[in-house]
């Protein structure tokens, strides 16, 4: 197999978003000729695999090898890799290639989080909120949370937050807040805030209950696949026809005058 083009160590970071990294048409043609068996051999006889070690565990994770990703990762990590920390910190939380370590994925999660990786910092407010792994901190996750939603527009942080503030977690409840986020996420495409926004404007949480605005929202979240929206709008829709009945059932009575 010919050795790839050298590159820098931080161009696959800057290619990387939210999730995982993204690869070109070339780097994806190259994971596919990673053969299992020959990336085991190597591995067994100590031999590098050909590709810097952050560039290898990338491919060994997208590919689901977690064991020899977790070797490559840990090596990237070590050396300041923010995207290689937030994934080994994914593989310990996980229990992927190894028993499952909370305190080590914060550990490495907060190495990347201090490198400024919005995956990481938004898992460790998501640990401290339940106390997985750590002294619970509702205040902090909160805060963390709320700094990601207005930072970097990520639609979990935006939903967890407006969790926080709804059922006033690391805050005063606040149904007004709650509501100017789940709305936010909701247009930015998050099923869970659309189904949300939907839920505040079909009960009235803040504002006089709106059918009309309840059925758009939880209308964009079955579409995204929410069977509890789809559900809900079963019951609204049921709602809507039985009033047109009853309407017309009076104005038949008011034309007959019986």
């Amino acid at each position: 197999m010919a050795r790839p083009a050298a590159r820098s160590r931080n161009a696959v970071i800057e290619r990387a978003l939210s999730a995982y990294a993204l690869f070109s048409i070339s780097e994806v043609r190259f994971i596919k000729a990673l053969d299992a068996e020959c990336l085991g051999r190597a591995l067994s006889k100590g031999e590098r695999l050909p590709a810097d070690d952050e560039l290898c565990g990338l491919f060994l994770h997208q590919a689901g090898h977690s064991g020899p990703a977790r070797h490559f990762l840990r090596t990237a990590a070590a050396a300041g890799s923010r995207l290689a920390q937030r994934l080994l910190g994914d593989l310990y939380s996980l229990g992927l290639g190894r028993p499952s370590s909370k305190g080590l994925a914060i550990r490495v999660w907060s190495l990347a989080a201090s490198q400024g990786c919005s995956a990481s910092a938004y898992n460790l407010a998501a640990f401290l909120l339940t106390g997985t792994g750590c002294v619970r901190d509702e205040a902090r996750a909160a805060r963390t949370f709320r700094t990601l939603a207005d930072s970097v527009d990520c639609r979990d942080s935006i939903y967890a937050f407006a969790y926080c503030a709804r059922h006033g977690l690391g805050m005063e409840p606040n149904q007004h807040v709650a509501l100017a986020m789940y709305r936010r996420g909701a247009e930015l495409g998050c099923t869970d805030c659309q189904y949300m926004a939907g839920f505040f404007y079909q009960t009235g949480v803040i504002t006089p209950p709106s059918l009309s605005l309840a059925i758009a929202w939880y209308s964009l979240a079955a579409r995204g696949g929410d069977r509890q929206a789809l559900a809900e709008l079963y019951g609204l829709w049921a709602q809507v026809i039985a009033r047109q009945a009853s309407r017309g059932e009076t104005e038949r009575l008011l034309r007959t005058g019986a």
